[in-house]
């Protein structure tokens, strides 16, 4: 079987982006989602066979954005409004939905 270089390098910066916004690893992150019950590789492999590329790395970098969407609001002690969310997102490099 082939490799795809392209999807490995989406996996490359995505646990790049996991470390620089939230200092997770990939195992860290897939953990916090399966004690929920969710499988975010399967979610990510699915929308790159059904979509593509561009809606994989999309779910990818809103996930991350999310997730430190929460912990910032945490912090806040408030829920942060769309207006933030989206600075946030431009500060950190990550694309919204």
């Amino acid at each position: 079987m082939q490799k795809d270089l392209f999807k490995e390098k989406l996996y490359r910066d995505f646990q790049q982006d996991l470390y620089r916004v939230l200092n997770i690893t990939l195992q860290d992150y897939v953990a916090v989602h399966a004690s929920h019950g969710e499988n975010p590789i399967l979610r990510f492999e699915e929308l790159y066979r059904d979509r593509g590329a561009s809606a994989m790395r999309a779910e990818m970098q809103s996930s991350i954005l999310f997730m430190r969407v929460v912990r910032d609001e945490t912090n806040l002690g408030r829920t942060m409004d769309w207006a933030e969310i989206t600075e946030l997102g431009r500060k950190l490099r990550l694309q919204t939905r």
